[in-house]
């Protein structure tokens, strides 16, 4: 996802096995619209196909799309559990989040921000989030209800910051 505009094409017609034709008309799309990254999710689905097969690149893609804002109402356990490990993570005891738990002290507790004066701050700016939503700073708690897939809470600090928790203990 990280590789230049400028090295889509020759990435495409070297890296992959897609006719030349494809890769030009994957290419050019591309160029037309740098900003919807065509050509670099393009060759990062080729490339994961290749290598790890249709599998893991549907779930590689579920995964980025957790990362990169999708709605984790709607994403499946499965790609939750495939960020468990590669995000940051903490196994967070079940009964922390029974009566709700103040994020404040938690963001710095997992090392998202250096102190509970950053995380009060970056609560009051708008740029905390729970599960891809913005965290409202007048009720900025987390409790078993943010649990998604059955045992994960995704942290974000602004919108390239993650980190996992993973919910652990009774049902």
């Amino acid at each position: 996802m990280n590789v230049p505009d400028a090295d889509v094409r020759r990435f495409l017609l070297q890296l992959t096995l897609l006719p030349v034709e494809e890769a030009n008309a994957v290419a050019d799309a591309s160029a037309a619209d740098p900003a919807a990254r065509v050509g670099q999710r393009r060759l990062a689905r080729e490339l994961t196909d290749y290598i790890h097969g249709p599998a893991a690149t549907a779930a590689a893609e579920a995964a980025s799309a957790v990362v990169f804002g999708a709605d984790l109402d709607d994403v499946a356990p499965e790609a939750l559990a495939l960020l468990d490990g590669e995000l940051a993570t903490t196994a967070l005891p079940r009964d922390r989040l029974a009566s709700g738990l103040d994020l404040v002290p938690l963001l710095a507790e997992v090392g998202l921000v250096p102190s509970r004066a950053e995380a009060r701050r970056r609560l009051e700016q708008g740029g905390v989030y729970v599960n891809n939503r913005r965290v409202d700073p007048e009720k900025p708690t987390i409790d078993l209800q943010d649990v998604r897939g059955g045992r994960y809470v995704l942290l974000g600090l602004g919108r390239k910051r993650h980190h996992l928790l993973r919910v652990e203990g009774g049902a």
